[in-house]
This record gives structure tokens, sequence and C-alpha cells, in this order.
């Protein structure tokens, strides 16, 4: 979508601050903004984030960077994609991959990974695995 010459980028940034109660004031405080301006431009899909406030982000709302952006992560994911599919060495190399065990990324797998896991990352992946349940359990009651 366009506006003003610009592509707009949809993106669950304004879902996001308003599901953890912060105001774009106290957002650009995080992100040592001066000014809530950027914050506003980035809810409204105007501006990407670089990567470093991207993350800073992801931290804020405990969140990871590919739900807050997920037309960004599409575009970016089908763009790989397309590379790998016209590639038959990158296309071979990441068949093998995935033949030899290659599993999706999991952040709260990789909390429990840690050599000492603190009592916040503990708790985040004990309501982590709460919510799936309760999805499960919800999906699967419709299903019968």
């Amino acid at each position: 979508m366009t506006g003003g010459g610009k592509t707009k980028t949809h993106n669950r940034l304004w879902f996001a601050r308003k599901r953890s109660g912060l105001q774009q004031k106290q957002i650009a405080a995080l992100l040592n903004h001066q000014t809530v301006d950027q914050v506003s431009r980035y809810e409204k899909g105007l501006r990407i984030p670089n990567l470093e406030t991207a993350l800073c982000l992801e931290i804020i709302f405990g969140i990871p960077i590919r739900v807050l952006l997920p037309d960004l992560y599409k575009q970016l994911e089908d763009d790989i994609r397309q590379k790998i599919a016209s590639s038959p060495s990158l296309k071979r190399i990441f068949d093998q991959a995935e033949q030899s065990g290659f599993e999706a990324y999991c952040p709260y797998a990789e909390l429990l990974r840690k050599l000492s896991p603190t009592p916040t990352d503990l708790d985040r992946v004990r309501k982590h695995i709460i919510q799936l349940s309760n999805k499960l359990t919800e999906f699967f009651t419709k299903k019968l």
C-alpha cells in the first residue's frame, strides 16, 4: 500500500503497545528517541525500524520481530525461498538440512538451553506453554 509516494508496511506494533499499556512517549524514551514522531511512523508502517530498534521493540513487548513485523517477514521469506528455489546448489543444501532434522527455531526452547535460565526466563517459558496448551484445547474442542 502506498501513501504519499512511500511504501507502507503493515505491522503489529500499535497492537503490541496498546496491549502492553505503554504510551508512545514511554516507548520513545526506551528507544532513546527525543519525540514520539518516530514511534508513530513505525506504528503506521511509514518507517521500518533498524535492527537495533527492532530488537529493542522485541525486548520491550516480549514478542518476536517476525510477529511484530509480519508483512516484512513474509516478504523477506518469500524472497529467500525464491532464491533457494532458483539455485540448484542452495536447494540441495537446504533440502539436506531439512532431512537431517533441521527444526524451526523456538525462542522458548532456546531459553531452556541456557546454562542457567533465570526465574524470569522460566516464567516466560511456563506462560508460553500454558498459552499453547489453551490454544490447542480450544482448537481441538472446535474440531470435535
